[in-house]
C-alpha cells in the first residue's frame, strides 16, 4: 500500500514542481489562497511524505493520511461549488478534466491506502542503525539533486517545444512560399540582364 502512495505523490509532486505556474493556475482555480506559494510548498510536503512512508512507514501513513484529507476537503468543496475547474493533481495525467466525485473517490481511495498503513504496523519508532542513517543522507542528497535537474530539464524541454512549435507556426504563416524558394527568378524566367 505504501508504495503506491509513494508512486502516487512522488508523480504528483514531480508534475508540480516542473510546471509551478500550471500548478499555481490550478491552485487559483480551485479558491485556494497564495497558489504561487502552494504551488512551491504542496510539492515540498509531497515528497516529504513520500520518503516518510520509506523511512517511518506506520508514521508516513499518518502523514498520508492527513495530506490527503486536506486534498479532498478541497475536493469536496470544489464539487460542490458547481465550478468546472480542473485540480491537477496529477499534472497532465488529469487531462484538465474538471474535479467531479470520481476525483473525490480516487482521493478516498487513497486515504483507505494510508490507513491501511497505519493500521498494520505499531506506530512506533524503529530501531535505527546509525549506519543506516549515514547511508539515507547520503543517498538523499544526490537524489535530491537530480530530481531537481530532472525537473528543470522538463522545465527547459517543455519551454523549448512551445518556442519550437511558435517558431514553426510563424513561417508557415509569414515565411516563404515552397514555390518562391523553388523558383527564385521573376515570372517569365528573365534576370533583368540581356545575356548575349
Amino acid at each position: 500500500m505504501n508504495l503506491i502512495l509513494l508512486l502516487v505523490l512522488a508523480a504528483a509532486a514531480s508534475l508540480k514542481l516542473v510546471r509551478p505556474t500550471v500548478a499555481a493556475g490550478h491552485m487559483a482555480d480551485l479558491g485556494l489562497p497564495r497558489p504561487r506559494l502552494l504551488a512551491r510548498l504542496v510539492p515540498v510536503a509531497e515528497v516529504a511524505v513520500g520518503l516518510a512512508l520509506v523511512a517511518l512507514p506506520a508514521w508516513g501513513a499518518v502523514a498520508a493520511l492527513g495530506l490527503l484529507a486536506a486534498f479532498t476537503a478541497v475536493l469536496v468543496r470544489t464539487v460542490r461549488s458547481g465550478r468546472q475547474v480542473s485540480c491537477g493533481c496529477l499534472g497532465a495525467l488529469d487531462r484538465g478534466r474538471p474535479v467531479s466525485w470520481r476525483t473525490v473517490g480516487r482521493n478516498v481511495a487513497l486515504m483507505a491506502m494510508a490507513a491501511a498503513g497505519v493500521a498494520v504496523p505499531a506506530l512506533r519508532w524503529p530501531a535505527v542503525d546509525p549506519a543506516t542513517v549515514a547511508a539515507a543522507a547520503l543517498m538523499a542528497g544526490p537524489l535530491a539533486v537530480v530530481a531537481l535537474v530532472a525537473a528543470q530539464l522538463a522545465a527547459v524541454h517543455h519551454r523549448l517545444g512551445r518556442l519550437w512549435s511558435v517558431r514553426l507556426a510563424g513561417e508557415s504563416s509569414g515565411g516563404p512560399s515552397p514555390q518562391r524558394l523553388a523558383n527564385p527568378l521573376p515570372s517569365g524566367g528573365s534576370t533583368g540582364r540581356n545575356l548575349p
